[in-house]
């Protein structure tokens, strides 16, 4: 299936950005994605990356819409600089999954890539529509100025799309379709800079903390901010674009930051400074609630010139970094933000959280271990993560990672906070470790904080393993449990685990 000469070629994909001159454009078009119960439609959006290069080298990033991987696709410019032409026949991405084996009479992983090519729509024997491998139409984009469009594709009949390759013969997947493909793409030079931090500005360390919508919790972080006249400028409020800053402007108390601030591209989207207002509303699934977004003008916060402090100037007020300046999809959303100007001091750190223990995919000798080292101290006041570590416990002892077992440089007893050498370590707001051990009883963590030259540390955290045995058991008798696995009644805030799912209760 679709082993034709032009699709033999499997030149592989590129992963590290090739020379040349990069422009970015915003993309626009439509998808075919294939779902559970049939074909659907969806809209192109975002950022495409082109990177015209020497000897007529053209590449393209993420030339499929559905794959956002920052893999690049080569191509070849016409000598008059009007055409994009693309083999067929390349890979553009890696891909696992899981196939049922009738011969194991079980379902098992098996490796792949998925093959670039021209698609037709075609109907099967069961009478669904699907899409087929076309690679004697050639793959070519038209330059017309400062926009590029994709030739050949159209609504029912043809797309760009992928097929998969390189499996197991017995499995018949190769040459049929992934499930996702382009038509009508279009790319439209796109020339917006994000802001720079003007001269004389000098940005100080601003605290910022905001509410956990779901959780009610307080969540802090560090971002900068930096006066000039009647100007503010802040930054460092979203990890997608670090160095990004957006401009408000003092107005008597106020401080009003304008939606719509372009702030740069990351991970193939055009990320916009939104301001939002929000509601909670039923959940769509039955049971607890979900948090709803309403794009606005701007954000405003009050300002204190005394104090230099600043809040929300309403509530149910948010601002984000959003991927697109029409979306509430973001990379970061802050609700009801409170900022002030951080001094680093000595504090004792929060007691960290855990939220539970759980034997990953059933597998002994392979736990996850799910947790928040909080960025607070003991009376809510944010501290500074860079300054700030853990130590695991097990069964009361504090516990050494070993540098083999887990992708260490070194073996290791305490562990920074911002700690991202080692697979089995996936740090943030909410943290997890996974552990290689097969039997323990206790689990416990100890935050230790560094700041103002003195050391403290807090609590230790202690859970019961088999705690989570007793909630696993009882999850269906309708008792409610908070997250150590303890039992709570009715009127116990926060939240809850019933019958197996996680809400708030109020």
């Amino acid at each position: 299936k679709g082993e034709t000469p032009a699709l033999r070629q499997r030149k592989a994909y590129i992963s590290e950005r090739p020379e040349g001159e990069l422009k970015t454009y915003k993309r626009s078009g439509q998808q075919y994605f294939e779902d559970w119960d049939g074909i659907y439609l969806g809209q192109q959006s975002g950022a495409a990356n082109i990177i015209f290069g020497e000897n007529n080298k053209v590449y393209l990033e993420n030339v499929i819409y559905q794959i956002n991987s920052g893999r690049w696709t080569e191509g070849t410019l016409s000598e008059d600089g009007k055409t994009i032409t693309i083999a067929p026949g390349q890979i553009v991405e890696d891909y696992g999954g899981y196939v049922y084996d009738e011969e194991l009479e079980d379902y098992i992983s098996i490796e792949g890539q998925l093959m670039l090519t021209m698609m037709k729509i075609a109907v099967t024997e069961e009478g669904y529509n699907t899409f087929v491998p076309d690679p004697d139409t050639p793959i070519t984009y038209t330059i017309d100025g400062d926009v590029i469009r994709l030739n050949n594709t159209e609504v029912d009949k043809e797309i760009l799309g992928i097929i998969y390759t390189n499996y197991d013969e017995k499995y018949g997947l190769n040459g049929t379709w992934y499930g996702g493909g382009d038509f009508g793409t279009t790319y439209t030079l796109f020339n917006d800079t994000p802001l720079t931090l003007p001269d004389g500005a000098e940005p100080q360390a601003y605290s910022m903390s905001s509410k956990n919508l779901y959780t009610e919790e307080i969540e802090t972080r560090l971002v900068q901010v930096a006066f000039c006249g009647n100007d503010v400028y802040m930054g460092n409020f979203t990890e997608a674009l670090p160095d990004a800053w957006v401009k408000g402007t003092i107005e008597g108390d106020k401080i009003t930051f304008p939606s719509k601030q372009f702030i740069g591209n990351a991970y193939g989207y055009l990320c916009y400074f939104m301001g939002a207002t929000y509601e909670m509303v039923p959940s769509e699934w039955g049971e607890g609630f979900d948090v709803s977004y309403t794009l606005a003008d701007a954000f405003v916060f009050d300002f204190d010139a005394e104090t230099k402090a600043m809040k929300a100037s309403k509530e149910n007020t948010a601002f984000m970094a959003s991927s697109g300046d029409n979306t509430t999809i973001s990379f970061n959303s802050y609700n009801n933000p409170v900022m002030s100007p951080y001094v680093e001091k000595a504090a004792t750190p929060a007691e960290p959280i855990i939220d539970g223990i759980y034997d990953y995919y059933e597998l002994e000798g392979d736990y996850c271990i799910s947790f928040r080292v909080q960025k607070m101290d003991v009376d809510g006041n944010y501290i500074n993560p860079d300054l700030l570590s853990f130590i695991l416990y097990v069964d009361g002892q504090p516990y050494t990672f070993d540098a083999e077992k887990y992708e260490l440089e070194e073996d290791m007893t305490e562990i920074p906070f911002t700690y991202s050498g080692s697979s089995f370590f996936v740090m943030g707001d909410w943290s997890s470790i996974y552990l290689q051990e097969e039997k323990f009883e206790k689990i416990g963590i100890q935050a230790i904080y560094r700041g103002g030259g003195e050391e403290r540390r807090s609590e230790i955290n202690e859970f019961i393993y088999d705690g989570i045995n007793s909630l696993k058991a009882d999850k269906l008798n309708g008792k409610r449990f908070n997250l150590q696995g303890v039992q709570v009644d009715e009127n116990y805030k926060g939240i809850v685990i019933q019958n197996g799912k996680k809400f708030l209760a109020k």
